[in-house]
């Protein structure tokens, strides 16, 4: 037997005392081990804030370019149609339903119905056409295409990326005013009827109001980054109705020509929603239908997440939103029994369970609710490991004893998942090889607070 096993003995002996003097103890010093005699425990973690990378940004961009490529300019051939069944680009009437609408028969424009997301008519280089004859080869011109593509893909970029992170905050999405000048060939988006707040494209010296302030509120409340099936249902919904608009889906421009057979606008926006953005310098990214948390994460090396033997027993414990801690043992191990200790400023509810994988195969072993009086810990909440062993973990992208954020661009998105009924961020057990444990804390939350940092510690660890 180790050492911990000495430990548990002490600790049956006496525990009561201390319980009865009121005294706030622990039987570890973080300073008694060296690094490698106990196991590592790897916490996924909220702060107070999120690092966004460009995960979001790109996709809302691929949203946008393929709008364009599939019902604006259908020959620019820089910024093809991805999906399998597109609209025919030798089709005349095919052109350019973003501005005006063609009949049924492709004889006529109709040029008062237009997308809700439109731009100028009146676009120097770009004007839309009288009569769809000749529009194939019209749109062919290059001058043509990136007079169009510049006036629609960059700016409404911005608004459909500003969207997203609404719909992932499980906000309702913003209902833009988009003011178009045909006489001056100019047009503005806004997210506010007021027109106080305009969207536009930035460089890094400017700063657009509306997606700052949403980044910002991302920044603090979300969750995960990525849509969930009920997200990516919103924007469908938002697409039809609020992008091309409820004139146009619910009437007689409702369709598009592909194989010479017409089709609802709709069947294009499905195919659409299956595209994945394609991050530069990646080859391998989580997809942006399966959503990753927005979180961190860290190895508590040694000792450095066991309880001190002082009056501060939690002092050097960082306080964060904990989601999950793995335990990485530094060799084959045979656990027995675990006793965590939790603290918080504040009253607070936790269900902490711990699970077992291996070959990808989940069994719950043990599931608490813990309630912490604000400005209190308590200890002795065990978990027995019911005979399960594990192996020394062997996936070295996860190592860090740095704090590190999980997102597409450090490549740790692939790698944890987030659980949609927890609501936190678990290692994504198809990615993980090898038997490991695993233990997860949902706090229990209210529409008060963004955030729920408390304490966890170790108070024993048992193993054979």
């Amino acid at each position: 037997m180790k050492k911990f096993v000495l430990q548990f003995f002490v600790c049956v002996l006496i525990i009561p005392i201390f319980f009865l003097s009121g005294c706030l103890f622990s039987f570890d010093s973080q300073d008694e081990f060296s690094e490698g005699k106990i196991t590592t425990f790897k916490a996924c973690y909220r702060t107070e804030t999120y690092e966004i990378d460009n995960t979001i940004s790109t996709y809302a961009k691929l949203i946008v370019e393929q709008l364009y490529s599939n019902f604006g300019i259908l020959n620019d051939y820089r910024h093809p149609s991805l999906i399998d069944n597109k609209p025919d680009d030798d089709n005349n009437s095919n052109y350019d339903k973003i501005r005006v609408q063609t009949d049924l028969e492709g004889i006529e424009i109709n040029s008062n119905i237009f997308w809700k997301w439109s731009f100028s008519q009146n676009l120097d280089q770009a004007n839309s056409l009288i009569t769809p004859e000749n529009a194939v080869s019209y749109y062919e011109t290059p001058d043509v295409q990136n007079a169009y593509y510049s006036a629609f893909v960059p700016l409404y970029s911005i608004t459909m990326e500003i969207v997203l992170y609404e719909i992932i905050l499980n906000k309702t999405p913003t209902t833009f005013t988009v003011d178009i000048n045909n006489e001056q060939g100019i047009t503005k988006v806004y997210s506010d009827i007021a027109k106080t707040k305009e969207v536009y494209p930035t460089n890094e010296n400017e700063e657009c109001l509306p997606l700052s302030e949403i980044k910002n509120e991302f920044k603090t409340k979300a969750e995960y980054v990525g849509l969930t099936s009920s997200n990516k249902q919103v924007l469908n919904e938002y697409i039809l109705n609020k992008i091309i608009g409820d004139e146009i889906i619910d009437g007689l421009y409702d369709r598009v020509i592909i194989d010479g057979q017409q089709k609802y606008l709709s069947f294009i926006i499905q195919q659409i929603l299956q595209l994945e953005p394609v991050i530069d310098g990646l080859t391998e990214q989580k997809s942006i239908y399966s959503p990753y948390p927005a979180s961190y994460i860290k190895d508590f090396e040694g000792a450095s997440l066991y309880l001190s033997s002082t009056a501060q027993s939690f002092a050097h414990i960082p306080a964060l939103e904990y989601q999950s801690l793995v335990l990485l043992p530094d060799e084959n191990n045979y656990f027995l029994d675990i006793s965590l200790a939790f603290e918080c400023e504040y009253e607070i509810e936790i269900t902490a369970s711990l699970n077992y994988y291996n070959n990808q195969l989940k069994t719950e072993l043990s599931t608490k609710i813990i309630n912490i009086s604000a400005g209190s810990w308590k200890n002795l909440f065990y978990f027995n490991f019911g005979g399960n062993r594990v192996e020394p973990f062997a996936v070295n992208q996860l190592k860090t004893s740095s704090q590190k954020v999980i997102n597409n661009s450090t490549g740790l998105a692939n790698l944890y998942s987030f659980d949609e009924n927890s609501k936190i961020g678990i290692l994504n057990k198809d990615k993980i090889y090898q038997s490991y444990f695993e233990f997860t804390f949902k706090v229990t939350k209210n529409p008060s607070k963004d955030y729920y940092p408390f304490k966890v510690g170790v108070f024993w660890l048992l193993n054979a």
